[in-house]
């Protein structure tokens, strides 16, 4: 099997190594997964791994990080609909050295849930699962967090000042950036606190490529869940899988309902108290790679 997993916004995949790291260990556990103690034997790719004790196949995880969020300095920031194509290159990519029969799952995160929906509307037969986690597929009318931050983000004097502002922290000794982050960051992992650290305070290209991405996703995705979006979802139904949290300003629980009455046949998962950025928090990195595998296991 072969699982790709698409960032949400910033799209940086190294977020996601924890995600990753809880897919393949549970994978491979013994039984139900219960019993923590074996560990996979590791082939000379490094995103593959082997149980030699059952006859489980073998996973292998490629974390797609989006093409204006590596470490080098891109020549040029891309809007979404880009960044969507660029994935789409990736996989295609990745997939023709490998036989057309391997089982291929793609897991998309709140932005890259709708870069999902494009690959599989666009290329039918390339990912034979799709697994939407919490996913931003829509703009929410009613949501007012979300229209404030649309309203913020049109205003372009207010991200040349944000940026502008970024650049007078960046002439500050690293030592003193640290402490200036240190409140935003107290709750991560030990791993997303020092990704947080690498790419935000030492990589000053990396928030230029957030605010542009996120003014795309607004001008780009539909005002609502409306019924032409929810046509182009019910051509996939069968292939997807949606995952939803209570209380979510991105993936509102009204798209879940929506989305229940339009797909029926698509299966539906809530995870009531996992934030939206769970890539950042050890324990709901476990919940919701435990929520992957679940549906992975089924025959």
């Amino acid at each position: 099997m072969i699982l790709f997993i698409i960032p949400g916004n910033p799209g940086i995949g190294d977020f996601y190594q924890e995600l990753q790291n809880s897919l393949m260990n549970d994978w491979m556990a013994d039984g139900k997964r219960t019993n923590k103690s074996h560990k996979p034997k590791k082939s000379k790719n490094s995103n593959k791994f082997y149980n030699s004790n059952k006859p489980k196949k073998p996973m292998e995880i490629h974390i797609l990080t989006y093409s204006s969020f590596q470490k080098d300095r891109p020549k040029r920031v891309n809007n979404i609909r880009e960044e969507a194509l660029y994935i789409q290159e990736r996989m295609e990519e990745i997939l023709k050295t490998k036989p057309k029969s391997t089982p291929v799952v793609a897991i998309g995160h709140s932005i890259g849930s709708w870069i999902l929906k494009e690959i599989m509307l666009a290329k039918p037969n390339l990912i034979h699962q799709g697994i939407f986690l919490f996913p931003f597929l829509a703009l929410d009318k009613s949501n007012t967090k979300q229209r404030l931050i649309h309203l913020l983000l049109r205003i372009h004097l207010l991200d040349h000042l944000a940026l502008g502002f970024y650049r007078i922290i960046q002439l500050l000794p690293y030592s003193w950036k640290k402490i200036s982050i240190a409140p935003l960051i107290k709750s991560m992992s030990n791993e997303a606190k020092n990704l947080t650290l690498e790419y935000f305070i030492k990589l000053n290209h990396i928030p230029r490529s957030v605010i542009h991405l996120a003014q795309t996703e607004f001008a780009t995705l539909p005002p609502e869940l409306s019924q032409a979006e929810l046509n182009s979802l019910n051509k996939i139904q069968e292939k997807s899988i949606y995952v939803f949290n209570s209380q979510d300003i991105w993936a509102p629980m009204s798209h879940m309902e929506s989305l229940q009455l339009m797909c029926p046949q698509a299966k539906y998962v809530l995870l009531p108290h996992i934030p939206h950025d769970f890539c950042v928090y050890r324990s709901a990195n476990l919940e919701v790679s435990q929520t992957i595998l679940n549906f992975l296991d089924r025959p």
